[in-house]
């Protein structure tokens, strides 16, 4: 990296921080548009992807506050990072009712691509929820949706989380996997190997 490449590097970090920072210092009764509508820092649109990753890290309903400012004011058109982030928080924080309304709300801008369909299968995936995961997948490729190997460790992962892969079916999924065109990654064995083993 050149020198200029790491100054942005750093000023990325920096402003991140300084706003999650903000942000996660408000009291209950205080907005996060106060803080955002004061402009502290010149921010892109990958940063407050950043922003809502760091402050969901601590803060679900922060995070929500400041996608929806975002949304508000128009600021940013909500992008596939911006909504597969704040779909990834709420998967984290178990707030699927928020999640697929969101996915529902941003899908016709933005629902076309893997990155927004892998989120909301990891947002059914951390609850254990196949057939959801695997309805999601199926309705990303009828939509012309390529899924991609994330797409098919997250239905192994919602397969695993929903009890029940037996030697047989996980052969199948890695099958799926293959058939994909796509070859499978240590995520993808490390996943069956451990449910495997479990059972």
């Amino acid at each position: 990296m050149n020198k200029v490449a790491l100054i942005r590097a750093k000023d990325w970090r920096e402003r991140v921080k300084l706003l999650t920072d903000k942000i996660l210092t408000l009291q209950p009764n205080q907005f996060v548009a106060d803080i955002l509508d004061a402009r502290l820092v010149q921010m892109t649109p990958t940063d407050y992807c950043f922003v809502v990753k760091s402050v969901g890290a601590v803060s679900w309903q922060r995070a929500l506050e400041v996608f929806e400012w975002l949304n508000l004011r128009h600021w940013h058109s909500p992008n596939a990072r911006m909504v597969a982030a704040i779909l990834g928080v709420l998967g984290r924080w178990n707030q699927e009712s928020l999640a697929i309304e969101i996915f529902a709300r941003a899908e016709p801008a933005v629902g076309d691509t893997v990155q927004v369909y892998n989120a909301m299968m990891g947002v059914y995936s951390r609850s254990g929820k196949f057939t959801k995961a695997q309805e999601m997948l199926d309705e990303m490729r009828k939509r012309g949706c390529v899924p991609d190997l994330i797409s098919f460790n997250t239905l192994i992962n919602a397969r695993v989380k929903s009890g029940g892969l037996t030697p047989n079916l996980a052969l199948e999924l890695l099958d799926m996997v293959r058939n994909s065109g796509l070859r499978p990654d240590a995520i993808t064995y490390n996943t069956l190997l451990s449910a495997c083993s479990r059972d």
